[in-house]
C-alpha cells in the first residue's frame, strides 16, 4: 500500500490455480466483499454494475457456500454478469462447506464457465493475512494463462512487478503463530 501511495503502480503476477480459466480482458475494476456490494446492485440511479466492460473482484469472509451461491445468483438476476469481461476471485476465508464443492473457487468457477471469460483465482486480497491493494474504478488488464496470471492497472505512475507468491508463501509455523497472536483459531498442521 505504501508503494502505491508513493506513486508506484503494481503489476501483480499470481501463481497458477487449478480453477483458473484462461483468457485476457480489459475493463473497469469493481467489486469487493460480496456481502457488502451485492445488496447495493440496482439500488441507485448511479449503478456502476450496469456499465459494460467490467472486471469483477469478489472476496468473502465467514459466509457459507450457500450464501455465496445466493449472492452470485443475485448478480446474475440483476444482469451484472452480462457486463463482466473477467473475474478475479480473492480470499474466501472461513467459507463453509455446505454445498457439493470442495471450495468456493471450485463452485464459482463452475458457475462462470458459461460466460467464457477469464477467471483468476487465488488473488491475495480480502480478509486473510495478505491483503494486496486494488485500485477500484481503475481500468485494468487481466491475463490468465496455464502458468499463472497477471493483473495490471492503466494508471499513471512508476510500474512495479509484484510476485504474489513471494508474499503468500509463509512457513506453516509462522502463519500459525500469526493467527494465534491475532486471536484466530488454527491447526498446527496448516
Amino acid at each position: 500500500m505504501r508503494d502505491l501511495l508513493k506513486g508506484s503502480v503494481p503489476t501483480y503476477k499470481v501463481p497458477k490455480h487449478e480453477f483458473n480459466q484462461k483468457g485476457s480482458a480489459e475493463g473497469i475494476l469493481v467489486g469487493g466483499n460480496m456481502a457488502t456490494f451485492v445488496p447495493l446492485v440496482g439500488t441507485s440511479d448511479i449503478d456502476i454494475f450496469s456499465n459494460d466492460g467490467l472486471i469483477l473482484f469478489m472476496e468473502e469472509v465467514g459466509e457459507s457456500l450457500h450464501n455465496i451461491d445466493r449472492m452470485f445468483n443475485t448478480l446474475e438476476l440483476h444482469g451484472v454478469m452480462e457486463n463482466v469481461k473477467g473475474v478475479i476471485l480473492g480470499d474466501f476465508v472461513e467459507s463453509g462447506m455446505d454445498q457439493d464443492f470442495e471450495s468456493t473457487e471450485e463452485m464459482l468457477s463452475k458457475y462462470l464457465k458459461k460466460y467464457n471469460i477469464p477467471v483468476m483465482c487465488g488473488f491475495p486480497a480480502g480478509h486473510d493475512d495478505v491483503n494486496l491493494p486494488l485500485i477500484m474504478g481503475a481500468k485494468v488488464k487481466m491475463e490468465v494463462k496455464d502458468n499463472g496470471a497477471t493483473l495490471s492497472f492503466d494508471v499513471e505512475g512508476d510500474k512495479k512487478t509484484v510476485e504474489t507468491v513471494d508474499l503468500t508463501n509463509v512457513p506453516a509455523l509462522a502463519k500459525s503463530v500469526h493467527k494465534m497472536l491475532s486471536g484466530k483459531t488454527f491447526d498446527l498442521e496448516e
